[in-house]
């Protein structure tokens, strides 16, 4: 499990650095894709804790990574059309918020996943794994179209293999007790 939830923190961190450096690079303005997916950060991370509280680990980062790799694979596609254009802000607000969420399950993964008397060393270990390799986000998102983003969609294919192989313990069903 260790080495599972370590390279998805690592593709997530990375991920999630690589496209704020990246979203230079994409067709039209910079300053509408930019507003548009910061506005889209709150109420998708709160959307996106919910689904990781009703559904479990593996259905949230699942729906995450999918949003992410198919963002991914619009911006590819697409950012040579300029019939399209307008829709480029949308497919970035996905694309980032999907890895977005990503990683904000990764940090209630770790909670979940292992007891309390190795959550906190696992935490380290993942971060400091996700820190050392978001080192190099920035250097990618300067390599010529479209390497950066067949990275970024290869880390989270990658991630979403791997995220079905992750044991995660049963879940409680919470109960609300009547009282009168």
């Amino acid at each position: 499990n260790l080495g599972i939830l370590m390279f998805l923190w690592i593709a997530a961190s990375f991920n999630l650095y690589m496209i704020s450096f990246y979203m230079k690079y994409i067709p039209g303005n910079i300053f509408v894709t930019t507003l548009t997916s910061s506005l889209g950060d709150i109420p998708l991370s709160i959307g996106g804790g919910f689904l990781y509280y009703f559904k479990g680990i593996r259905i949230a980062m699942t729906v995450f990574l999918i949003c992410s790799i198919a963002g991914a694979v619009s911006i590819i596609t697409w950012a040579k059309f300029e019939s399209v254009a307008f829709l480029i802000p949308v497919v970035v607000l996905f694309t980032r918020s999907g890895i977005k969420c990503t990683f904000d399950s990764c940090y209630l993964a770790n909670a979940t996943i292992f007891p309390a008397i190795f959550s906190g060393t696992a935490f380290g270990f993942c971060n400091l794994g996700a820190k050392i390799i978001t080192i190099f986000s920035p250097l990618t998102a300067e390599v010529k179209d479209p390497v950066p983003m067949i990275i970024f969609a290869s880390l989270a294919a990658v991630a979403l293999v791997l995220v079905q192989f992750i044991q995660a313990p049963p879940r409680e069903k919470h109960v609300v007790e009547k009282t009168i």
